[in-house]
This record gives C-alpha cells, structure tokens and sequence, in this order.
C-alpha cells in the first residue's frame, strides 16, 4: 500500500515514514533507514523521522550519523534529542562493556 502511494506520490513523505516503520518491525535495518532517509530529505524537519534516523544509525554502529541526527533534533525537538541521547550513551555503555570482556 505504501508502496504504491510513493509510485503515485514520490515525494510522500508520510508513506515513506511509515514503510520505514513496518521494515524495522521486520527486523530490516537497512532498508527501513533507506525509507526514513527519503522522509529527511523531503521534510528536513521532520523531528520523528530524525529520531528514528538516528535510532537506526546506532543500530547500524554509525554513532557519527547518530550525533549528526541529535545535533540537528536539540534544535528541533530537545525531548526527542534527550531521548536520542539516552539511546545515544546506553549504545556507548553496551559497547564499553562489550571491550572488557
């Protein structure tokens, strides 16, 4: 379905965002930051999609990407930018801990 509304409507951020959903909840890192990717590009301050971007970016290891994400959210949102920078610090601790052993 979200599909075939960016078929029509490429610049559909909303069907971009939520395709981006729908693919972290079937575990496709990826591709769901693909998705998310395009909503920042067709509404740069879109503070949800720059969450979830950001979310992903740590997933993926790229804290660089995350921070970038967090910068650009404090100025948009700064309670989605705190959450972000929970997520940001406990990926930290994970990995800290992961060294130790």
């Amino acid at each position: 379905m979200f599909l075939r509304a960016i078929e029509f409507q490429p610049d559909f951020a909303s069907a971009y965002y939520n395709l981006g959903c729908i693919y972290m909840r079937l575990k496709k890192a990826r591709t769901a930051k693909r998705a998310i990717e395009q909503v920042v590009r067709i509404e740069p301050r879109n503070s949800e999609a720059r969450l979830l971007l950001g979310q992903l970016y740590l997933l993926e290891n790229d804290r660089g990407s995350a921070q970038i994400q967090y910068k650009v959210l404090a100025e948009l949102n700064p309670d989605l930018a705190k959450e972000l920078y929970a997520k940001m610090y406990s990926s930290l601790i994970v990995a800290a801990d992961k060294t130790k052993k």
